[in-house]
């Protein structure tokens, strides 16, 4: 028996000698990645970051001595002298990243103008931002080139406000608009901001909004459309207008092709308009304003002080105004043809003043709406206390639109204020329809 166990022992013993033999014989598979999935791979497990070549210490061919693409040049003004301002941003053309901006930060430029850092591994558009220059051309360069590349100024309008010794006049308020006719909501805006003041030394400026050439670098840089560009209405030239206290409004052409240096020299206002405004008691308004606009500029409207009980319309210039005497919302009176120099009585077409009314706002299930904004008459947004109720003293009698302005609700009510004196009170009461 026992014979037979060591004969199994050893037949075991030679089938695992065997088999080891037989492993030992048969070559090990090495696993293969494509180049592209190795490089990707040693990215994502510990590459580190993107080193950043330094200028005058790059490859001539083109990588950061790692396989890294780098870009690298100056950036100069049409005088040749260093843009040491501002960032460069790089677009792929080509590569693992078409059309895609490179991650990571711009390239800010140094104050020689110079700039370098990671680029793209085939051709680069490069794109500059800055507050006044502009690349007018496209910028596409290879990886590893040292370029030079030229900005444009942004097209400006700049001037000086002066009187008429050449003093500087400070704090005029300038402003760009359409020509009569022109107004074009949906056009490209052609100067940074359309209105400014002049500081202490007379001075103004806008700075133009440039379109840049819809190229390979601007759809590169997802900026326009060739289609969309060439439909977008734009401006190509404006009217500059200027007014200041004491002198008459003044208008100068400006192409915005081309921008401006101005030199603007204003002249003082003529005699002012006078309004005398009663109703037909000869009581005067109390809330009344006076507005008298040009009809030869369309773009100069002006309001009257009051002094003395006598509306003044100063700082006019040459042809007729039309008059206005408005309280409440309401018109009253209104004369056309007044020139400059001129008084003028008007007599309001209704009482300048009736009872001192109380408007009352309720919610549907009785308690006042609180802090409801009113709307219409005399009122610009005021908002009822703690009982609901909003004051008009001296209210004008007639017919007005009101309309609150609630978190929950929007009313719209037609109200009317009687004539006479003493107190009236007009109430409110919201529908459960009228949620906002």
């Amino acid at each position: 028996m026992r014979w037979r166990l060591f004969a199994l022992v050893l037949a075991l013993l030679a089938l695992g000698g065997a088999m080891s033999l037989l492993l030992l014989a048969t070559p090990h598979r090495r696993e293969h990645h494509p180049p592209s999935f190795a490089a990707s791979l040693a990215a994502q497990v510990g590459a580190g970051p993107p080193r950043r070549a330094l200028a005058g210490r790059v490859p001539s061919s083109g990588s950061a001595g790692g396989g890294e693409a780098i870009v690298h040049g100056q950036v100069i003004d049409r005088d040749r002298a260093p843009v040491g301002a501002g960032s460069i941003v790089v677009y792929c053309l080509d590569g693992e990243r078409p059309g895609g901006l490179l991650p990571g930060p711009a390239l800010a430029l140094r104050g020689d103008g110079r700039f370098s850092g990671r680029g793209c591994p085939g051709r680069m558009c490069l794109m500059l931002e800055h507050p006044r220059l502009i690349h007018g051309d496209e910028w596409i360069v290879d990886p590893g080139e040292d370029v030079e590349l030229v900005a444009t100024a942004r097209g400006e309008v700049t001037g000086v406000v002066r009187g008429p010794g050449g003093k500087p006049v400070v704090g005029a308020r300038t402003r760009l608009i359409p020509l009569p006719g022109e107004d074009d909501p949906t056009a490209v805006p052609a100067f940074v901001g359309r209105a400014t003041t002049t500081g202490i030394d007379g001075r103004f400026e806008f700075v133009r909004v440039e379109r840049a050439p819809c190229d390979l670098c601007g759809e590169a840089g997802g900026r326009c459309d060739r289609g969309d560009h060439e439909r977008l209405p734009s401006y190509r030239e404006l009217r500059l207008i200027v007014r200041a206290v004491g002198f008459r409004v003044a208008e100068v052409g400006v192409d915005v092709q081309q921008g401006a240096r101005l030199e603007i020299t204003l002249v003082p206002g003529l005699e002012p308009i006078r309004v005398h405004l009663v109703d037909a008691d000869a009581r005067s308004y109390p809330r009344a304003r006076v507005l008298a606009r040009s009809v030869e500029r369309d773009y100069e409207s002006r309001r009257a002080r009051l002094v003395a009980g006598v509306f003044r319309i100063q700082d006019t210039g040459a042809g007729v105004y039309d008059v206005r005497a408005i309280q409440d919302g309401v018109e009253i009176a209104q004369r056309s043809g007044v020139r400059a120099g001129e008084r003028v009585d008007l007599v309001g077409s209704r009482a300048a003043r009736g009872p001192d009314v109380s408007l009352w706002v309720w919610s549907p299930d009785g308690p006042p709406l609180v802090g409801a904004k009113v709307y219409g008459g005399p009122f610009r947004g005021v908002e009822t206390d703690s009982q609901g109720r909003v004051r008009w003293p001296g209210a004008m009698p007639g017919t007005y639109e009101i309309r609150v302005a609630h978190p929950i609700y929007v009313l719209r009510r037609r109200i009317e204020v009687p004539e006479g004196s003493g107190t009236h009170a007009i109430e409110i009461h919201a529908r459960s329809s009228e949620t906002d």
